[in-house]
């Protein structure tokens, strides 16, 4: 896999790994069977534009397990249009209005010990190319 450097053109994406806790945690080393939290926050900077029809996509290293809320009955998060939850990524929908942001999160484990490839996470608008962010992508390791 390519390695991706972060950028931002129009819209600032972040994230966060903290366990539990709440307490920093680093994605390029954890023991397995950790459970933690991914934390998204999507900025749109613009002070004349809202955005419609916004994807914003987070696939994990194939060590992780995505903990799905919805299978527990925990709470949901909103400020979506649509969430889609797969074995290997998160997919979120939405808009965005000017000079605003929205977080959400994702619960994860470090289940399989192993070095991963850890993706970029992508914020896009869908009809329009000119609109995007990520993450740098990296590694991943789960140690024992």
């Amino acid at each position: 896999n390519p390695v991706r450097r972060a950028l931002s053109n129009g819209l600032q994406l972040a994230v966060i790994y903290t366990d539990e806790n709440g307490a920093a945690v680093n994605p390029a080393s954890l023991p397995q069977g950790t459970r933690f939290k991914a934390t998204l926050k999507v900025v749109n900077p613009s002070t004349t534009r809202d955005y419609a029809n916004l994807a914003l996509s987070m696939g994990i290293p194939s060590g992780w397990e995505i903990q799905n809320e919805r299978l527990k009955g925990g709470a949901g998060e909103d400020g979506y249009d649509y969430k889609d939850i797969r074995d290997d990524r998160v997919n979120w929908f939405f808009a965005l209005p000017k000079g605003r942001s929205k977080t959400f999160t994702v619960g994860l484990r470090a289940a399989y010990e192993g070095a991963y490839f850890l993706p970029s996470i992508v914020a896009e608008a869908m009809y329009d190319p000119t609109v995007n962010a990520s993450t740098a992508s990296g590694r991943a390791v789960v140690t024992q």
